[in-house]
């Protein structure tokens, strides 16, 4: 099934797919969990510890994780926990997959208490750019746009004030979103404790929900009906999924 709206230049999908490939690693275990397919990826092993589904990584290489497929979803969400507890450098890098592709991306880099996050998204080939959205509870609190593919998107300081965590983080789990929005932009939400945000403008504000949406520029680029996969890959111990889900409304 075509996952693609429409293609108004195909040299575009062959494009970005040579920026970036998708991780071609075979999965050697796949559990069902939630009513979807997880599949391991590199080295990774899958168990299920009680109502989680856990992978613990063999290397600690980025090429491990998991690759959950999803059908033709319009939505995925995900709350999730990483074991970060060797070394204090750690990444993550989740990749949507349509037609076998890869569409879109998002990478955050950990080191300690600060995280850098970038992007990348397909629908104007190399030239695709985004916008950083932030939200406290719901409430926006700064928006910044054109921003290139892998161009960083914006920096987090996390929040250790006790106080400051009970009255702001409605998710004591990391919860990560990937959609496909009416409009065929894809975007990622990645909802977790209180932070300090540095946007690429220089401004600074509060916030515990990061959104990435790609910005469609209508006849030089092609929307996404939908994806069929997303891989979720890090340089951590393990990450255990708390629950999962997809939606699938066209």
């Amino acid at each position: 099934m075509r996952l693609l709206r429409s293609l108004v230049n195909p040299c575009l999908a062959a494009v970005f797919t040579l920026v970036l490939p998708l991780a071609q690693a075979q999965a050697q275990q796949c559990m069902s969990y939630r009513g979807l397919n997880h599949c391991a990826l590199g080295t990774a092993r899958l168990s299920l510890l009680g109502s989680d589904l856990r992978a613990d990584a063999g290397s600690t290489s980025g090429k491990d994780g998991v690759a959950i497929n999803t059908g033709l979803a319009t939505a995925w969400v995900a709350d999730t926990r990483l074991d970060n507890s060797i070394g204090s450098t750690h990444s993550l890098l989740l990749t949507s997959v349509s037609d076998g592709a890869p569409t879109s991306t998002a990478t955050i880099q950990m080191q300690g208490d600060l995280e850098t996050y970038s992007a990348t998204f397909s629908g104007a080939g190399a030239e695709s750019t985004f916008s950083v959205l932030v939200y406290r509870d719901g409430v926006l609190q700064t928006a910044v746009g054109g921003i290139r593919n892998r161009q960083m998107a914006v920096q987090a300081q996390r929040i250790t004030d006790p106080n400051d965590a009970n009255r702001t983080n409605k998710h004591p789990k990391p919860r990560t979103q990937f959609h496909v929005l009416a409009t065929g932009a894809c975007q990622w939400s990645i909802e977790d404790g209180p932070r300090i945000f540095t946007l690429p403008n220089g401004k600074i504000v509060q916030g515990n929900q990061l959104v990435l949406t790609e910005e469609i520029r209508g006849p030089g680029s092609y929307p996404y009906l939908g994806f069929e996969q997303i891989l979720f890959q890090s340089t951590s111990k393990s990450v255990t999924f708390v629950d999962t889900s997809v939606i699938s409304d066209r």
